[in-house]
């Protein structure tokens, strides 16, 4: 064998190794053997990245879940989320998407338990961090909707905009989230048993939008889909919304910035 390329192997495993024993809960004593050299013992010098690494992961659910470490407390968020930190290492060569799993990790976590909202709360800041990330939406396309003939507008598909994501909560976390961010100014006391809400969280720009929408509004955005034409959105929702008020709705809706784009 080649002896550069078997040196690139070796540091490779070696390379491996390490990853994988910085997300394992014990070390590995055949990979400490191949790190001794120096003055202090591989264990303590490997121990230095295991603990930048676990600071790392925790800083970045700190700044991915801000309003619930607010609610909770910052010691108390940080045990909440240690298992989490262990048991869900990063692979991934971002940390923008660690932290996906974390609403469902805590599900059943003790941690939870009296607070029944804060799942709804990660699953809620989870949404806004990744759209600001995402891409722009451009404006909708007034002039060219205008173009098409009436007998073609039951074949039109209209989609929700890209950087948008509808959501359900048995609790007010939209108003709990406001109350939290630090430029707030009000009454800042929210009755959990307010009822239910229907979320439309996306972004235009720099700015941020978590509107309350009706139920007729709820059902014909889950409708859309950017598959179903007008007419089968239609069909779909005869149980639901009659013809009339979806046809009324669609230019509200889009002048809202709730519908972006369509095809035919």
């Amino acid at each position: 064998m080649n002896k550069k390329l078997g040196a690139a192997i070796k540091l490779r495993d070696l390379q491996q190794d390490f990853v994988d024993n910085l997300n394992a809960k014990q070390i590995d004593p055949i990979f400490l053997s191949q790190l001794e050299a120096g003055v202090q013992p591989a264990i303590n010098r490997f121990a230095i990245y295991s603990k930048n690494r676990r600071a790392h992961l925790l800083k970045t659910l700190v700044n991915t879940y801000p309003v619930c470490q607010k609610l909770v407390g910052e010691q108390y968020f940080k045990r909440m989320v240690s298992d989490y930190i262990e048991q869900c290492p990063s692979y991934s060569p971002s940390l923008y998407d660690y932290g996906f799993h974390l609403a469902e990790a805590l599900t059943h976590s003790p941690f939870v338990v009296e607070l029944p909202y804060l799942i709804d709360m990660i699953r809620l800041e989870w949404h806004i961090h990744c759209l600001l990330i995402h891409a722009d939406e451009p404006l909708f396309d007034w002039h060219t909707l205008t173009l098409i003939s009436n007998d073609r507008y039951g074949d039109l598909i209209f989609r929700r905009p890209l950087n948008s994501v509808l959501m359900h909560s048995p609790f007010p976390i939209d108003r709990i989230w406001e109350t939290n961010q630090t430029d707030f100014i009000g009454n800042d006391c929210v009755d959990l048993n307010e009822g239910a809400v229907h979320l439309f969280i996306g972004r235009v720009g720099f700015e941020l939008r978590i509107d309350r929408l009706t139920a007729i509004q709820w059902a014909i955005l889950n409708a859309i889909d950017g598959k179903r034409s007008l007419e089968e959105l239609l069909i779909a929702l005869d149980q639901k919304v009659k013809e009339t008020v979806i046809i009324e709705s669609l230019p509200v809706l889009i002048k809202a910035g709730y519908i972006a784009n369509f095809r035919s």
